[in-house]
């Protein structure tokens, strides 16, 4: 069985993945194929994530740039971030889902299983309300329910990544 303790699985946001990188003072934010992301969308981050990490004088984060609607605390649809489709919505803002730390403070994390990380992150990071937010994560196991309409898994081996639609799927719990 290839995750006899289960694995983990996130929400599938319909955003942009950025990787933040942090070293003193000087941020920089870069797309899935490592090429620069457009300034508009991650500069003001620079304010918050020193908040929502108070310890971290160097990071390395994976996470994800969102609008959200600031009213209902909810994720806006993919496209918005655009700088005319942004100023559509008047009560939205850009929100970073943060889901994973590789490096913090001089130290490479990327070792360590991801449960560990989860946990490092949790014990260092401070939500920031509609700018800095946790990723939403699940320990999922065979039979764990999926979703409130009680669908549930009858085993493992009869779901791919792709079938699933979740885009993070990592090693199994150990």
């Amino acid at each position: 069985k290839k995750c006899p303790n289960g694995m983990y699985a996130e929400i599938k946001y319909d955003g942009e993945r950025v990787q933040v990188h942090k070293k003193g003072d000087h941020f920089c934010y870069f797309s899935r194929s490592l090429k620069p992301v457009l300034p508009h969308k991650v500069a003001h981050f620079k304010d918050f994530i020193p908040k929502a990490f108070p310890g971290g004088h160097s990071m390395i984060l994976d996470a994800e740039v969102l609008l959200i609607d600031t009213k209902i605390g909810k994720p806006l649809p993919f496209g918005t971030l655009g700088v005319h489709k942004k100023a559509a919505f008047q009560d939205a803002n850009v929100c970073l889902f943060v889901f994973d730390c590789i490096y913090f403070n001089d130290v490479s994390l990327m070792d360590r299983p991801l449960r560990e990380r989860r946990k490092f992150l949790h014990d260092n990071m401070v939500e920031i309300p509609n700018r800095i937010l946790f990723s939403e994560m699940k320990h999922v196991m065979v039979g764990t329910i999926l979703d409130g309409k009680n669908e549930t898994w009858r085993s493992l081996r009869m779901f791919s990544r792709s079938s699933l639609n979740l885009p993070y799927m990592s090693e199994p719990l150990g």
